[in-house]
């Protein structure tokens, strides 16, 4: 059965969606891209197929959800998938389960053994109710593949021309159920989170940004997930992401930690939290009087029983437990209620902190904080439509 009243609506708005956005992808296609089709008709009645609900579905065309709640997890895969869009126009991606993986975005490896990357992938105007994951050579740090990969030279390099590059998550609603509601797994970079909310609950942290990893952006959009006991944002071995205009909440247990997970899982990590900006963002501390930071660089420094795992390598962490969380720039930050010195923990040299401040929390700015929040949480549609 097919839920026959979202099919033909979808239709009735597919022609003219096709015609607009093939007419202004003439002018908005870079050279060498192209932009993936747009479901078919029968792609559709797969889709939106009743009996589907609860089976994972392998996306290979651009949907337009148009308000709809798909109750399936997502995946989106190899290079076959790459130029998609994916719009719920307000819809959401949530499947059953308690603690579901909603979305991922996923390499493939191919019968010659190479990596099939997908590359310029967008998704917009969605709520997400579970995990998102983007992933390469492995779902985390201590993959045997990146293990494997991480015993010699060059596997910054080899990761990341593994992993998914170039995806944009504009206007969406993350809604963790328990998981880690946005991970980028080792070597994905150039990763877009621009306007959206990171929310709901984590056993971990909101986003992690794997060892390896680089070159992603988090702009101008709310962080406030109820994490158990770890921060917001965790840069593990990430190096020149962009952490810029966001609004943090929720900062009991800390806001952004740079840091190098050491040895966990015998993996060695190469690459140093180096070359980071962190500017511009607030950091809104309610009743919250304990000392875990809003910004901690050099979080860890070796300091972990399992940081001897990956010992014999004469580079990365093999060679040197430090974090070596150095060069990155903390610039024009607000602290609100909190002192600039007390939240803000440099511990790791060197790195140049400046411009930052504290402010307290006067009527005007309880009401632009929530005033904020708030157009974050609903979405600011109409900056994407």
């Amino acid at each position: 059965m097919i839920h026959l009243e979202v099919f033909d609506m979808y239709k009735k708005n597919t022609i003219f969606i096709k015609l607009v956005i093939g007419l202004l992808g003439i002018f908005w296609l870079p050279v060498g891209w192209a932009e993936a089709q747009s479901c078919s008709d029968e792609e559709l009645k797969r889709i939106f197929n009743i009996t589907n609900e609860g089976k994972a579905l392998v996306l290979k065309c651009s949907l337009n959800l148009q308000g709809v709640t798909l109750k399936r997890a997502l995946t989106i895969q190899g290079a076959e998938a790459s130029g998609l869009t994916l719009d719920c126009q307000g819809g959401s991606i949530q499947p059953p389960g308690n603690d579901p993986q909603a979305l991922l975005i996923r390499s493939l490896v191919t019968t010659q053994n190479t990596w099939s990357v997908p590359s310029n992938i967008t998704i917009r105007n969605c709520n997400v109710v579970g995990s998102t994951r983007i992933m390469g050579m492995g779902r985390n740090g201590e993959a045997e593949a990146v293990k494997q990969s991480s015993r010699s030279l060059g596997h910054t390099e080899r990761t990341q021309a593994a992993a998914p590059r170039n995806i944009s998550f504009i206007n969406d609603k993350f809604i963790g159920q328990g998981t880690i509601p946005l991970y980028l797994s080792p070597g994905v970079t150039q990763v877009t989170v621009d306007r959206s909310k990171i929310t709901g609950v984590s056993k971990s942290v909101g986003i992690y940004f794997d060892a390896e990893s680089a070159n992603n952006q988090l702009l101008n959009s709310t962080i406030d997930t109820d994490t158990d006991k770890r921060e917001l944002v965790a840069v593990d071995g990430s190096a020149h992401n962009l952490i810029q205009g966001n609004y943090f909440s929720s900062l009991s247990n800390g806001g952004i930690y740079l840091y190098r997970n050491c040895g966990e899982g015998g993996t060695v990590r190469h690459q140093a939290p180096q070359y980071n900006q962190i500017q511009n963002n607030t950091f809104y501390y309610d009743k919250y009087l304990g000392f875990n930071p809003a910004i901690w660089v050099g979080s860890r420094m070796g300091f972990r029983l399992y940081c001897s795992a990956d010992k014999g390598y004469p580079f990365g962490s093999s060679a040197n437990n430090s974090d070596m969380a150095q060069r990155n720039l903390i610039a024009n930050n607000t602290i609100l209620t909190r002192s600039v010195k007390d939240m803000i923990i440099m511990g790791d040299e060197p790195n140049t902190v400046m411009g930052n401040i504290s402010k307290p929390i006067t009527e005007n700015t309880g009401n632009n904080a929530s005033k904020r929040a708030g157009h974050q949480a609903l979405g600011i549609r109409k900056l994407v439509e």
